[in-house]
Parts: C-alpha cells; sequence; structure tokens
C-alpha cells in the first residue's frame, strides 16, 4: 500500500474492511461507498490470506457484491495465498448463481488451481455433485466457445488475405479485367537486339 492509500484509510480499517467482507458483515451500498472513495480496494489484498474482496464474496455467495466489484475492475482471475480464486471458492461453497456469473464473465471453470483441481471437482468434494456435474458441463461449452472463437478469428484472417492478395494481384496486373486485353510479354530469348 502507497504513502497515500494508507493515509486516506489507515491499515486497521483496511482490516477491518476485509474482515467485515468476509464474514458477510457489509452491504452492497457500504462497499460501493468504500470503492468509490478508495478505488485503490477493489484489487487489494488482504495481508493475512492475500485474497482479493472478490475472493471473499464469491466465497460468501454474494453476487450483488461481486457485480459491483466486477464493474468496478476487480480482477476475476485473482486467487488467495492458496491458489483459490472467486470461481473456486464460488464452486467449493455451493454458489451456484456467483459460479454461474464469473463465467459468463470468462472465468473458465474447468481450469485448475496449482494443485491440479478444478472447481467441478471443488463442488464434487464438498458434497454438491449435481453442481460439480454443471461446472464440468460449463467446462466443456467454455471450451467449445473458446474454440469458436478461435475459428473465427482464423477465418477472417484467411479471408482478410485472401482478399488483400486478390487486391494485390490485380494491381500487379494493371487492374485487368475482361475488357482489358492482358499485357503482352516477351519470353526470355525471343526479342531481337
Amino acid at each position: 500500500m502507497t504513502k497515500a492509500t494508507a493515509q486516506t484509510l489507515p491499515q486497521g480499517e483496511v482490516e477491518v474492511f476485509f474482515e467485515n467482507l468476509q464474514h458477510s458483515k457489509l452491504k452492497v451500498e457500504d462497499v460501493r461507498a468504500l470503492i468509490t472513495a478508495h478505488k485503490w480496494l477493489v484489487n487489494h489484498r488482504d495481508p493475512n490470506t492475500l485474497a482479493t474482496p472478490i475472493v471473499y464474496a464469491a466465497r460468501r455467495g454474494d453476487l450483488d457484491i461481486v457485480k459491483l466489484l466486477h464493474e468496478n475492475g476487480a480482477d476475476l482471475y485473482a486467487t488467495d495465498r492458496g491458489d483459490q480464486g472467486a470461481l473456486f471458492y464460488a464452486a467449493h461453497e455451493g454458489m451456484p448463481d456467483v459460479a454461474e456469473y464469473l463465467v459468463s464473465c470468462g472465468v473458465d471453470p474447468s481450469a485448475p488451481n496449482k494443485m491440479g483441481i478444478s472447481p467441478a471437482a471443488a463442488a464434487r468434494a464438498n458434497d454438491f455433485p449435481s453442481f460439480g456435474d454443471a461446472m464440468e458441463r460449463w467446462g466443456r461449452e467454455y471450451k467449445q466457445h473458446v474454440r469458436e472463437q478461435e475459428l473465427a478469428k482464423e477465418r477472417a484472417a484467411r479471408e482478410a488475405y485472401d482478399a488483400n492478395l486478390r487486391d494485390v494481384t490485380k494491381t500487379m496486373r494493371g487492374g485487368l479485367d475482361k475488357s482489358v486485353p492482358a499485357p503482352k510479354t516477351a519470353r526470355f530469348g525471343s526479342q531481337k537486339p
């Protein structure tokens, strides 16, 4: 934390903010007021756990706060000291609304953490098997969507390349079309001196 931010919100208040957020003691209006006055709080890490506000909000199932933080620039991929992110905690704690929102924002539901545990596996491990199945389905759909986007980009690039190649070829031929005769070119050695 810089001196400027430390002066505007003392360290003790930062800890109180995280403590209250972690235990769902803050309302959306409270969080909105704090991040409006202190924009840096959106992605600030709890000094004890290294979690960001969105990780705590997702873990507690506070969808409105998750949305508010995201709208104000929260890093959806931020993780805590244990490499658990917002989607992992939403799955682990059985918070399908939060998980679905995070997936709709582009967080990959099939991506494992550093220990190799996916959000779907976390949901199953905590007695949410149908939610784990949904997470796996979302993961497949997410991967399919990403593949389709990549193919569309490749197709668009190929079409742009082909169009550019046609334009260059046309320009090199002198803008030929059927109404203009092709230029006569002499073959090497066929011209007389």
